[in-house]
């Protein structure tokens, strides 16, 4: 069998109705057609085009899976939802165009569609299920539009040549590890009103993303979760914003090219290994209301030149929280303090513990934007240009 019309007498077409019928070439369906079932066309896999008339208005689960051959679909605007994995794994599938009917796009809806390479999402649509565009490795580009208010875990997951996204404000429900792996994502604009960046401790929200430079994160923010940058080696800059009150586990392990980190007052905890193997990060300061840094938090930060710590009780740290940073570098801490973390357990393995009021001036000066200071390395020593004076760490002029 490589081709067939249907009747005009059948109003839908039920599941597994052309399941596995693989040498099935070409299908016409007509106008009476309402739904198409689950699994209906399910690896067909001679399958190369199809039309879905302007009468159907479901598209079931898993509806046209595996058929591979598809190289374009169009969904018309009678539709209003795409069932769970209604195209996966269509892999020769290069466009889509989804009707102006839609509401929904089901979890894993056009997932493992590797050859496709651009959709425009219709404003219509208000949900994007888990998994939805899972590996579309060929994807450069998507729309999300003002109507999205849910997208799903992992929906973006192993979207490895997207480069740039903004998810609108409308987005109040974001599931986690959503860009997963995409390895070539260099900008994405996050909605203002997200609580957090939801992560887990295999998929971080922007875990593997090589190519981030730098990101935003709004002000509704409270938490940092598992993984959430993990392994984004050119990340080079991240601000904190002051709403955050936890940085979870992991959650900047790997970020070899930051080179500072302010974490605000507001954070209370920081997590296992959150800052492990920042291998570029030469000082970092520490909000007054942090209580506990995780073991391994700052391993190997092996260029740390600096630690300013605001808390004015040592927070809670382990053996091993600070493990491959020279403990010959200053820690300032507050000046009432300065004895409780010279007498700490670990804390006072550091052997040049310092009142914040003996930190040269410049340091401070240097983290405002419109300083006339900045910070080299010479000769393995962290040199401060002020005002094209040089001072060494502890304030000394040169």
């Amino acid at each position: 069998m490589t081709s067939i019309t249907i009747p005009n007498s059948v109003t839908s077409i039920g599941e597994y109705a052309f399941g596995e019928c693989t040498d099935l070439t070409s299908i016409t369906i007509p106008e009476s057609v309402t739904s198409i079932g689950s699994w209906a066309f399910a690896y067909c896999d001679g399958l190369t085009s199809i039309t879905i008339p302007n009468s159907v208005t479901s598209i079931g689960d898993y509806a046209f899976r595996d058929c591979y051959r598809l190289t374009s679909i169009t969904i018309p605007n009678s539709v209003t939802s795409i069932g769970d994995g209604a195209f996966g794994k269509c892999t020769g599938l290069t466009s889509v165009s989804i009707g102006n009917g839609v509401t929904s796009i089901g979890e894993y809806a056009f997932g493992e569609c590797t050859g496709l390479t651009s959709v425009t999402i219709p404003e219509s649509v208000t949900s994007i299920g888990e998994l939805a565009f899972y590996n579309c490795s060929s994807l450069t580009s998507i729309t999300i539009p003002e109507s999205v208010t849910s997208i799903g875990d992992r929906a973006f997951d192993s979207c490895s040549s997207l480069t740039s996204i903004t998810i609108p404000n409308s987005v109040t429900n974001i599931g986690a590890a959503m860009f997963y792996n995409c390895k070539k994502l260099v900008s994405i604009v996050l909605p203002e009103n997200i609580t957090s960046l939801p992560g887990e401790e295999s998929h971080g929200f922007f875990r593997g993303c090589t190519s981030l430079t730098s990101i935003t994160i709004p002000n509704s923010v409270t938490r940092i979760e598992g993984a959430t940058f993990y392994g984004c080696s050119s990340l080079t800059s991240v601000t904190i914003p002051n709403s955050v009150t936890s940085i979870g586990r992991e959650a900047f392990s790997g970020c070899s090219s930051l080179t500072s980190v302010t974490i605000p007052n507001s954070v209370t905890e920081i997590g296992y290994e959150a800052f492990y193997d920042c291998s570029s990060l030469t000082s970092v300061t520490i909000g007054n209301s942090v209580t506990e840094i995780g073991n391994y938090g700052f391993q190997n930060c092996k260029k740390l030149q600096e630690i300013h710590v605001k808390a004015p009780t040592p927070p809670d740290i382990r053996e091993y929280t600070f493990d491959g940073v020279n403990h010959n570098i200053p820690v300032y801490v507050p000046e009432e303090a300065v004895n409780a973390y010279r007498y700490h357990q670990h804390w006072g393995d550091f052997n040049n513990i310092e009142s914040e009021s003996k930190a040269p001036a410049s340091v401070t000066d240097i983290q405002s934007p419109t300083a006339n200071s900045h910070k080299t390395i010479r000769n393995g020593q962290l040199i401060i240009d002020h005002n094209g004076k040089l001072y060494n760490i502890l304030g000394t002029a040169l």
